[in-house]
């Protein structure tokens, strides 16, 4: 019921992003200079030796972006798409739905589905009233309950940011026990047989801002790994962005609605069933040989343009052409850029919805 709950909250606002012509996606903009606020999370190297694996979701944005339509009078779901879709809007359109299946059975376990779920709304859960004064009515508060503003999927790991009722969330985390602080966050471990699930190999941490919880995994020891994570979080472990060319990619690519990356990872070797999800959106591309690659879209809202961007980078001596990205990629833009530089290669591309393809610069 949990899983259905933290999935169906996302699943309406997310399938808008599948409206070619009813809503609109534009890059990172002044933005896209900056590391994204969610590189934080994003370790060096992931659990086992399957890489980096990150997947983003903007819950905010979209929220704004869903009542924006309802006023425009634009359906919320569904409509529209095309057989075979460009690898370029596939690769991070596909981060959507990462994260929502990512967060709803990873989330699972830990019995705090609906909590979540909740926090998906306008305005938090389980708001309280303030005592008014003589003759006034009681007003509700948003200080308490959840709000959820973005959920980021990592390997191993995923990470909901907004308002927490922490006591709400330990209360519901049968089958977990508090386990001290670490680095300004109340930690919870599992434990086997506590549960009607074995949460032995689980933890998750929370402050008001922040919660981080382990995917499902055989672990050891998930009181170091969740501290790892924090370590990350805090700047004290190693990160992702620590690489030049993946800090790169994260700079130019890494911004918007949502984003889905990865470094090393190999998509014919990782199965769905894993803990990071396959990288592999079923469509051939030229984007199949990079090393890393970090892909974005942004949304600016009812009736604007579509634009994607992916930033990626390739083995020595295997860069595609420009000649072959160019084939390959937003080939039915109205607009793209393209630029090849050594082992890296960017592509922008925007769909108007009134435009035609055939605009091109770089």
């Amino acid at each position: 019921m949990e899983r259905r709950e933290v999935l169906g909250g996302i699943a309406g606002v997310a399938s808008m992003a599948t409206l070619a012509g009813c809503t609109g996606f534009v890059p990172g903009g002044a933005g896209g200079n900056e590391l994204p606020a969610y590189h934080r999370y994003v370790a060096a190297e992931g659990s086992g030796e399957e890489g980096v694996f990150f997947a983003t979701l903007d819950v905010a944005l979209l929220r704004e972006l869903e009542e924006a339509a309802l006023e425009e009078g634009l359906p919320e779901g569904g409509g529209g798409g095309v057989d075979e879709p460009d690898p370029l809007l596939a690769y991070p359109a596909a981060g959507i739905f990462v994260v929502a299946l990512g967060v709803s059975f990873g989330l699972f376990p830990y019995g705090f589905g609906e909590e979540i779920a909740g926090g998906l709304s306008e305005a938090p859960v389980g708001g309280g009233t303030e005592t008014p004064a003589d003759g006034e009515a009681e007003t509700e508060t948003a200080d308490d309950g959840s709000r959820t503003d973005s959920m980021v999927l990592v390997s191993g790991a995923v990470v909901v940011e907004g308002s927490f009722d922490e006591d709400a969330l330990a209360e519901a985390a049968t089958g977990f026990a508090h386990d001290g602080e670490y680095g300004g966050y109340a930690v919870y471990v599992g434990g086997e047989g506590e549960s009607m699930l074995d949460t032995s190999g689980l933890a998750f941490a929370v402050d008001s801002g922040t919660l981080i919880a382990l995917l499902d995994d055989d672990r050891d020891d998930p009181r170091a790994a969740i501290d790892a994570a924090i370590d990350v979080a805090a700047g004290d472990g190693e990160r992702l962005s620590d690489d030049e060319d993946a800090d790169w990619a994260l700079r130019t690519a890494g911004h918007g609605l949502t984003a889905l990356g990865g470094w090393g990872v190999d998509p014919d070797e990782i199965q769905p069933a894993d803990e990071a999800p396959d990288r592999d959106v079923g469509i051939e591309s030229v984007l199949d040989g990079a090393r890393g690659l970090v892909s974005s879209l942004s949304v600016d809202g009812p009736g604007g343009s579509t634009t994607a961007t992916v930033a990626a980078v390739y083995p020595e001596g295997e860069t595609p052409t420009r000649e072959q990205v160019v084939a390959d990629l937003g080939t039915s833009a109205t607009s793209r850029e393209v630029e090849v530089d050594g082992t890296r290669v960017t592509v922008t591309a925007t769909w108007s919805v009134e435009g035609t393809a055939g605009t091109e610069t770089g």
